[in-house]
């Protein structure tokens, strides 16, 4: 992975030094990763290990709006309601006139999210995110509604938190919260524009996408950072085959590697067969699916974390 240069913000503030803790991740994992992270933060709390009391938190795409609601101070009762509510009608309509723009203009269907990612396919720089990346038409939703998670434009930036995006055309990964500025909403479309669906966020004049398309979890930003443990929440790391499940192993098998190998234990946290179905369409399954889709993340986490002893 290749971050891009720190440029110290004016806001949110540098984060405080951190030692002798425990770090969470919260993973990528669409839209059913939004309440698989509800569910999880029942469990952590369960256990003494409260996203909200974390020194630090990062959180990816899904993990981005769960974790930065949470931190922002909405309760995971609130964050669930506003899973099951469709978004507002003006919302739709946004999105279906940018869906009828775009037809009006045939050739901008095949316009490349950014052919500059093509060099990622070269010896020495080798991103298969990045580089599918390149090949992909440009998204066209509107991301606002990715933004519209409660507590989100109302709250300041927690200090704990740090969530990453791929800056375009050149594909590096930023971190804001680390070393860049946005505000909470701005930041989480940001980590949330999968490439080919949603149109790039643009924070100050440049555009941004899915930090999933590099990883799904990030969790490598902790090396350096004074963290004894990570507990690493993978929603995206589901049994079953295909080139992509394997590419997001191997990301998070590397970042697992540099973790271990900087004397941070790491706890990874995925998804059993029992919830599989549940990934699958979970938009369309009525109401009645975050909740169970919670209830079930938050067996699963707590079978995970009672493997070992997490209350110091």
């Amino acid at each position: 992975m290749h971050d891009a240069p720190s440029t110290l913000p004016s806001s949110p503030t540098r984060p405080r030094n951190i030692s002798h803790s425990t770090a969470i991740v919260l993973g990528a994992g669409g839209a059913a990763g939004w309440s698989f992270h509800v569910g999880a933060a029942d469990a952590l709390a369960e256990a003494g290990v409260p996203i909200e009391g974390a020194p630090r938190v990062i959180g990816t795409s899904a993990g981005a709006a769960v974790s930065a609601c949470l931190l922002a101070g909405t309760t995971r009762d609130a964050l669930l309601d506003h899973l099951m509510i469709p978004p507002p009608p003006e919302e739709r309509a946004r999105a279906r006139e940018a869906i009828r723009e775009r037809r009006r203009f045939p050739p901008r269907l095949l316009k490349p999210t950014s052919a500059s990612l093509l060099r990622y396919v070269l010896p020495g720089r080798w991103s298969p995110g990045r580089a599918a990346t390149a090949l992909v038409p440009r998204g066209i939703l509107p991301t606002r509604p990715l933004g519209l998670f409660p507590g989100l434009r109302e709250s300041a930036w927690p200090d704990e938190l740090w969530i990453p995006a791929i800056r375009l055309p050149g594909g590096e990964r930023i971190v804001f919260g680390r070393d860049h500025s946005a505000t909470l909403a701005d930041a989480v479309e940001a980590s949330q524009s999968v490439p080919m669906m949603f149109a790039p966020k643009r924070i100050d004049g440049r555009d941004h996408i899915d930090a999933a398309t590099v990883s799904s979890t990030h969790a490598d930003l902790l090396v350096g950072g004074g963290i004894d443990r990570a507990i690493i929440v993978a929603p995206m790391i589901r049994p079953g085959a295909g080139i992509w499940r394997a590419i997001v192993r191997r990301a998070l098998d590397d970042e697992r590697a540099r973790l271990s190998a900087a004397g941070v234990r790491v706890e990874i946290i995925t998804p059993g067969d029992c919830l599989g179905d549940l990934f699958e369409g979970i938009r369309g399954r009525g109401p009645g699916a975050a909740p169970l889709m919670r209830e079930r993340a938050r067996r699963c986490v707590r079978q995970g974390l009672d493997g070992s002893p997490l209350v110091s």
